[in-house]
């Protein structure tokens, strides 16, 4: 009899800290999916000296494909000798 009521007891507070775990972990993608909805940050890749257009492909591409990135804009800087 002692057996069975602890292992009553373990299941139900297996099962309390289950639910609880389940609820918090809700509770803070809720939070962050509001955070992400009102808040949009744009992104600013720079090439370093020597580097090309493409240097930064791989890191505009793997935003793209993430979801994170939707647009680029390519601006090109030409300097203008007197």
């Amino acid at each position: 009899m002692k057996k069975r009521n602890l292992l009553i007891t373990l299941c139900i507070i297996i099962f309390g800290l289950i639910t609880i775990t389940s609820c918090l972990q809700q509770e803070v993608s809720a939070a962050t999916n509001n955070q992400s909805q009102k808040r949009q940050i744009p992104t600013l890749f720079f090439h370093g000296f020597g580097g090309t257009v493409h240097s930064m492909d791989y890191l505009i591409d793997q935003s793209q494909a993430d979801g994170f990135a939707t647009r680029t804009l390519t601006i090109f800087v030409h300097l203008k000798e007197s």
